[in-house]
This record gives C-alpha cells, structure tokens and sequence, in this order.
C-alpha cells in the first residue's frame, strides 16, 4: 500500500492538489502546546491553548548527477506556497505516513487535515510541479558545481518522480493576559515559526 501511495503522489505537472502522505510527526499537540508556554514565560503558564494540525505543502525532488565515472543523487524541498528550494538529507528515507494517520492524531478525519474544515484553511499549493523541480534543478545544480566541483560535461537529470508530501505544523492559538497568541510549531522539529503573542 504504501508503494501505491508513494505512486498516486508524485504529480505529473500543475499546480498539486493537497498531499496525500506526510512526514511523521514528532511532536504531538501537548508538546507543542507546552513548548508555546515556555516561550510566553511566567505568563504561558496559565494560558488557554488549542493546537490543531495543518500540512504544509512541499515537493520533494531527488536529482541524479553524472560526471565521467563519477555520479551520486541531490535531494531538494520545495515549498510549493512560497516557491522557495531548500537542499535536504535524503528524503527517500524518511517513513512518510498517509494523512489519514496524521488525522488521528487530532480529531478530524483525513479531509479535514488536507482540506483544512477546520477553523482555518491549510496553506494552497500556488506553485506548480514544473515550477518547483525548476527551481530545485537549479539549486542543486548550482551547489554541485560548486561544493562537488563538477564543472562543465556534468550531466543532472531527474532520478524519480518528484513527490507531494505534507510537513506537518500545530497552529497553536489562544490568549495571554487578553492578549492573541498564534505560534507555528514544526511538528517534526519543535521549533516555532510566526510568533505573535
């Protein structure tokens, strides 16, 4: 089954609908909730917070490089909101899980989890498949020429379908001595992204 997943998620071109499979999640709600808390202080302490689960979209592009006698594989995410690349360890290993074990973990059903029926809306890929292995071509291709010193005559080339996979995030909210708290907890790494509180 999950070799049918890892095949229904690869796109072929466009803009990708929501993903199907996600990275496991590290940090579960109350860890997220608590780590919101230490970061408000004394004040966090008393804090009323939800946290509710959202995937972020992202396009995981694994390229091959060959170079005489030399050849080896670069792995790229794409953020398919914001179209930026980033260089990553393999993610041809990560045990990636179908959202509708994510959903579980917070109450909603799958849907729920990748059409965002919560109180809010998960981010919408605005980037397409071609746009993003475009923009991961050129990152790695660039680092390779430069860290591996390839230069000229090296050849890269797609090693596998690119693959539409959900990061996970908690959207921790609530209220601190009446004042809004929101905070994004990566859900694999625990750290916090767009602390307003």
């Amino acid at each position: 089954m999950a070799e049918k997943l890892l095949t229904d998620a690869a796109p072929a071109s466009g803009t990708p609908g929501a993903p199907r499979l996600a990275w496991p999640v590290a940090v579960d709600a109350d860890q997220a909730r608590e780590r919101v808390r230490a970061r408000l202080g004394r004040a966090g302490a008393s804090a009323a917070l939800q946290a509710r689960l959202y995937l972020h979209p992202m396009l995981a592009v694994e390229l091959a490089w060959h170079r005489r006698r030399r050849e080896g594989a670069a792995h790229a995410l794409v953020d398919l909101v914001g179209g930026r690349a980033f260089v990553v360890e393999p993610w041809t290993e990560v045990p990636f899980v179908p959202v509708e074990e994510l959903a579980k973990l917070d109450g909603y059903s799958a849907r729920d989890v990748r059409d965002g029926a919560a109180r809010f809306g998960p981010p919408v890929a605005r980037v397409t498949v071609d746009e993003a292995v475009g923009t991961a071509r050129r990152l790695l291709t660039s680092v390779l020429l430069r860290r591996r010193r390839l230069g000229s005559g090296s050849s890269f080339e797609l090693r596998r379908d690119p693959l539409v996979v959900g990061k996970p995030n908690w959207w921790v909210t609530g209220s601190v001595s009446g004042r809004p708290v929101e905070v994004v907890v990566d859900a694999v790494s625990g750290r916090h992204y767009a602390f307003r509180g």
